[in-house]
């Protein structure tokens, strides 16, 4: 559990009725609730800061009443997303086939579940079909209940169908890594961040329901979740060089510019470091800009400047993760004191 001391200034002021995190905490563990094996993560820290990283990059715009039950579709739709994701990353492995069978059925959702076909699965894969088909009803059946879900239904329908195109391009670079690239990176895999359609939900709970600047705002959260997909990338460089999977967009770009062969283990440390290090850089201000370009948005809505800072502070939190497994929660009064990358 997250001390509240970690939560944007929209959300500690809300009272525990409206807000409580114990609360949410016991939610989260009935929605991981028989979730099937292959989520390898389960209830341990990954969905221990998963919640903090939501409440990091919640629109200030939200109507405090929805705010816990916006979180909560939120984290319902990270299970789904990492267990599509999970499965997509063994599309290397001797189960590709099975686990392509079983991501064509969960494509089908959460619209045409009728045409699912249970028969041609496994018992174990059947069971993750379930659960997943369980879990699309509940986040389908809730958010119509949001005032501006009218609004906005369609954006987050399309940004269903914008993270199965990124899947099944994480599917193809699993099996294909030699078709990893920056430009195509960044389009397809930025979507597994899920920061645009957590904004189109965001959005469907506001206090106004502003439509005007519809397309500013998805500009400045494409932009962000091009932020958080390259602080993932950087958090995993090294894992990503002890295994040799050259789809890390830092390792592509050095293989596309001819700087690194595909064969990355015939290079020794020293090599690897001194080869990333013009690509790191050019990261870095790749990053730089896409924060000034966000914090520079004329966009009303919603805070722009609350938002790049709790971009930060999502960075920060899962540095520690996936470098040594724990979990560093910043106080947000502390954010501006840390690097953006």
């Amino acid at each position: 559990m997250f001390p509240q001391t970690v939560l944007p200034p929209h959300l500690a002021k809300l009272d525990e009725e409206l807000f409580d995190i114990e609360r949410m905490d016991r939610k989260i563990d009935i929605a991981l609730q028989e979730s099937p094996s292959l989520l390898s993560c389960k209830r341990d820290r990954f969905f221990d800061i998963v919640p903090v990283g939501f409440n990091y990059v919640m629109l200030n715009c939200i109507s405090p009443k929805w705010a816990e039950d916006l979180l909560m579709i939120k984290v319902k739709l990270k299970i789904l997303f990492q267990i599509y994701y999970e499965l997509a990353d063994l599309s290397h492995s001797s189960q590709h086939s099975q686990t392509t069978c079983l991501l064509e059925e969960l494509y089908k959702l959460p619209l045409q579940s009728k045409h699912l076909n249970f028969e041609k699965l496994s018992k174990e894969q059947a069971e993750t079909l379930h659960f997943c088909t369980n879990l699309w009803h509940d986040v389908i059946n809730f958010i119509p209940q949001l005032p501006y879900y009218h609004l906005f239904k369609k954006f987050f329908f399309f940004d269903i169908q914008q993270f199965y195109i990124a899947n099944r391009y994480w599917q193809l670079i699993r099996k294909y890594p030699e078709m990893s690239n920056k430009v195509e990176n960044r389009s397809f895999l930025s979507h597994h961040m899920g920061i645009v359609i957590n904004g189109m939900i965001d959005f469907m709970g506001t206090t106004e329901g502003r439509f005007d600047e519809l397309g500013a705002m998805r500009n400045v959260l494409y932009k962000a979740q091009i932020i958080c997909r390259i602080s993932r990338v950087m958090n995993t460089l090294e894992r990503s060089i002890r295994s040799g999977d050259i789809s890390n967009e830092v390792i592509a770009i050095a293989i596309e510019h001819m700087l690194l062969p595909t064969q990355i283990h015939k290079k020794t440390n020293d090599e690897l470091q001194q080869i990333f290090a013009p690509v790191i850089q050019k990261i870095h201000l790749d990053v730089e800009k896409l924060y000034r370009e966000i914090t520079t948005s004329s966009i009303t809505t919603f805070c722009v400047h609350e938002f790049a800072r709790g971009l930060k502070a999502l960075h920060h939190l899962f540095d520690g993760f996936y470098d040594n497994g724990e979990i560093h929660y910043i106080h947000w009064d502390d954010i501006d004191k840390i690097d953006v990358v």
